[in-house]
């Protein structure tokens, strides 16, 4: 696409109207989070026309249109004992748990990270984890940008001059995002 940096446009009208000419291929897209971020995500995503699918829909079909899971807490955390876990004890006891992410990362193409990350919680994914044959993700918006954080493919932050970064999933470095093997990260702290 070739689309306008949104801080050179005069509000969200014109942003939506520019967002109006492109046509978004079939990708499977995950988002995460539940704040105002995450809504503004999904927002955009519902303005693209890109249809919301059910969690087994998306992780077992494959569609020849865009498509989007708005992932709760609950649908990439799992108790450890295999009991029935709640948002609640996830917030106060997230020792608890630990990440059901990967069967996420086996079937979307594109994440959007737009969750709180709180000190102690699983990690989404892991370098090693990147690094599995079946790891599907190859773009990655971060918005939450927490740096050697719950994504092994944000290293740094990229900037608004500079938005995107490659990350080598086999050798954990950053190389040129337009590198076939690169992930390509964007992650504007």
């Amino acid at each position: 696409f070739d689309l306008p940096k949104a801080e050179i446009l005069p509000d969200l009208n014109a942003l939506l109207a520019e967002l109006d000419k492109i046509s978004v291929p079939p990708l499977k897209i995950v988002l995460s989070g539940s704040g105002k971020v995450a809504h503004g995500a999904r927002e955009i995503l519902d303005h693209l026309k890109i249809r919301k699918v059910e969690v087994d829909d998306f992780l077992q079909k494959d569609f020849d249109v865009p498509v989007y899971r708005h992932i709760d807490v609950m649908e990439y955390n799992k108790r450890r004992d295999g009991g029935e876990g709640t948002n609640r004890e996830f917030y106060n006891h997230p020792e608890k748990y630990e990440s059901d992410f990967l069967r996420f990362a086996h079937t979307a193409d594109f994440f959007i990270a737009g969750h709180f990350y709180g000190q102690g919680a699983p990690v989404f994914f892991t370098a090693k984890d990147a690094k599995h044959p079946d790891f599907r993700i190859k773009y990655i918006a971060d918005i939450s940008c927490d740096i050697n954080g719950p994504l092994a493919s944000t290293i740094r932050p990229s900037t608004i001059a500079e938005p995107f970064y490659g990350y080598d999933a086999a050798e954990e470095r950053e190389v040129d995002y337009r590198e076939e093997k690169a992930i390509l990260v964007m992650a504007v702290d």
